[in-house]
């Protein structure tokens, strides 16, 4: 179906989305054919998870998708302890968010703090704590757990632990040694401290530990627009025009069956707008989409 602004508006299979203007040329060969701006093509319907962006310019459409643990496929296998559920940070397009006491963790095995390396994380602005990442030791009996930090001013580990005890060496199993914590890490992460907060907002886009990056953005593409068949499974997918052209969106491969005709995003003919639609109606397991001028 295609939509309007506000409401709903079917339109039979076959049919060309009514623009109020004579059938545009045909453009050149190409699935996608972008003369200027964006044409966004989601997975899934009502523009929310994974998407091809196809386009020329750097993206500057609107956030359809409000980013969440639950729909951003880097974010999995992120989590913030029972006790520290009011400490999760904000997922955003372009990251993880840090407020105040915020931080996030992600359990790890064969890890110990005799090969440990301290990880990196990209973070815009810089985090006003020099401690940022963290790992967690837990040798799974009483007493056995503690955070170890890493301080990148003083280029050393430390914990707080017994009582607020504080311990601070450039080895890690020095300190954990000294502080009768077990030398086996299970958790690594990023993040604030809760007392006290950190005062920068800031936005960490990766982390980096023992040789592997984790992304942390939330617009993630599923694949690159291929030459002559764009793969998408119609039944449940969605497009949006950010393009400067019409743009056709097919029911099939290599522009044929039904289509939908859609206008540049924000444009109007008339009091209607097509600029956005559900492809729910085009249910070809491959579909094909170019600009149809002008």
């Amino acid at each position: 179906m295609i939509r309007k602004i506000g409401t709903a508006l079917a339109i039979a299979a076959g049919a060309i989305a009514a623009v109020g203007v004579a059938a545009p040329a045909s453009a050149s060969q190409g699935d996608k054919i972008i003369d200027a701006g964006e044409v966004v093509v989601w997975k899934d319907a009502n523009f929310v998870g994974q998407f091809y962006d196809f386009g020329t310019t750097a993206p500057s459409y609107p956030n359809f998708t409000v980013p969440s643990f639950t729909n951003c496929p880097n974010l999995a296998g992120w989590f913030v302890n029972p006790d520290e559920t009011t400490r999760e940070p904000e997922p955003t397009a372009a990251g993880l968010k840090f407020t105040g006491p915020d931080l996030i963790h992600r359990t790890i095995s064969g890890v110990t703090t005799d090969n440990i390396t301290p990880g990196t994380f990209a973070a815009s602005p810089a985090p006003d704590q020099p401690s940022f990442f963290s790992v967690e030791v837990d040798g799974g009996t009483p007493n056995t757990y503690g955070t170890l930090r890493w301080n990148t001013t003083t280029n050393k580990w430390n914990m707080v632990a017994n009582g607020g005890t504080f311990y601070e060496d450039a080895s890690a199993t020095a300190v954990v040694t000294a502080a009768g914590k077990s030398k086996t890490v299970v958790r690594f992460g990023v993040g604030y401290t809760q007392n006290p907060p950190g005062t920068v907002a800031t936005t960490v886009s990766s982390v980096t530990f023992q040789g592997t990056t984790y992304p942390l953005t939330c617009n993630q593409t599923f694949g690159t627009a291929p030459g002559t068949v764009t793969a998408i499974d119609n039944n449940t997918s969605s497009i949006i025009n950010y393009s400067t052209s019409y743009v056709r969106a097919y029911a099939n491969a290599n522009y044929s069956g039904a289509y939908l005709q859609l206008l540049p995003y924000g444009q109007t003919s008339g009091s209607l707008s097509y600029a956005y639609s559900s492809l729910g109606s085009l249910n070809e397991s491959l579909s094909s989409h170019r600009v149809a001028g002008p």
